[in-house]
């Protein structure tokens, strides 16, 4: 005798979580080898010099190559090498350091991204040394970055290191996209730390560039999406709670046209689940009329001029200030304003 339907689904479901344990055992095991794999080439010059041995202050240039060796042949991870200085305390004091040329399939590696992901990471920084913690702060930058035909660049780029934890301020831009994606708050050291305060952000466009990882069966086409993600408490025990807002989607979905698409997605916290709200699609889903007690609102333009011309200095403005006329990094002009 066969099985009853639900029966029969719920023997479905189980294959495919078995499936999916097994897909992502698999890539486990591959990243592990490969990384296993992973050969480098270091040249270096380096000079110390100081007083003693607990004062030593180090001037340090490098370049190096990052390849897979296998039975085969060895696979290069970039074309040119990647470059490393640092100048400054080996104990107690400041110094900077900088990191060129690092290739992104180097983080294939370390977690799973895609394979159409190219391109270049950039460090620029300073330390102290001699606190309670090392301090670092610095700014990350990308170079010829792509995910498939699309460009990458960051706008902000600042992480710290300080004595409550790491600190972030990233926003990340797609070529032909007006909107980022950022990310910002305190990552804390300690894992029963309540300091933890993340949050992952999105309007407009800003996520367009990830339809390009769903290969031909999703296609963007134009609307906002609005995404936050916040996360909080301690790094043992976080609690996260965020929304997917779509406004004016068109979209091509698996063969099928979507078109003004108004949805809004909650996270559920407690379920790791997502749950939709009802979709709008038309103004009579909103029951938009027009109301015949209020009287047009009409703004002259001079109004509007002297308005915008009582305004005071803008932040994007006073950044850029900063940076052509006291000669601050992007970072400190970004934090100060």
């Amino acid at each position: 005798m066969g099985l009853a339907l639900d029966q029969q689904l719920q023997t479905l479901d189980q294959a495919r979580l078995q499936l999916a344990a097994w897909e992502t055992r698999q890539q486990q095991q591959n990243r592990a080898a490969r990384l296993a794999a992973l050969q480098m080439r270091l040249d270096a010059d380096l000079t110390l010099s100081g007083p003693s041995l607990q004062r030593l202050h180090a001037d340090l240039e490098a370049r190096g190559h990052l390849w897979l060796g296998t039975r085969d042949r060895d696979l290069a991870l970039a074309r040119d090498p990647f470059e490393v200085k640092l100048q400054g305390p080996l104990s107690e004091g400041e110094g900077r350091f900088a990191l060129k040329g690092l290739s992104l399939a180097l983080l294939s590696l370390l977690t799973p991204v895609p394979e159409t992901l190219r391109g270049y990471l950039g460090v620029e920084g300073r330390y102290r040394l001699g606190g309670q913690r090392p301090e670092l702060a610095m700014e990350l930058s990308l170079d010829q970055a792509q995910l498939g035909e699309r460009g990458l660049r960051l706008e902000r780029g600042g992480l710290s290191l300080g004595d409550r934890g790491l600190t972030l301020d990233l926003s990340l831009k797609a070529a032909g996209t007006s909107g980022s994606l950022d990310l910002t708050g305190l990552l804390p050291l300690e894992a029963d730390s309540e300091e933890l305060k993340l949050r992952l952000a999105s309007r407009g466009d800003g996520l367009g560039f990830l339809s390009d990882l769903a290969g031909p069966g999703l296609r963007w086409h134009g609307g906002d999406v609005a995404v936050q993600l916040l996360m909080r408490g301690s790094l043992r025990d976080p609690i996260a709670n965020g929304f997917l807002r779509v406004r004016n989607g068109a979209y091509d979905l698996a063969g099928q046209s979507l078109r003004e698409v108004q949805a809004t997605v909650l996270f559920d916290p407690d379920t790791g689940e997502t749950r939709a709200m009802r979709t709008k699609e038309d103004a009579h889903d909103y029951r938009y009329f027009p109301d015949p007690d209020l009287m047009p609102l009409e703004i002259d333009e001079a109004w509007i001029d002297r308005v915008k011309a009582a305004l005071p200095e803008l932040p994007a403005a006073m950044q850029a200030r900063f940076v052509s006329q006291y000669g601050l990094s992007a970072y400190d002009a970004s934090t100060i304003t």
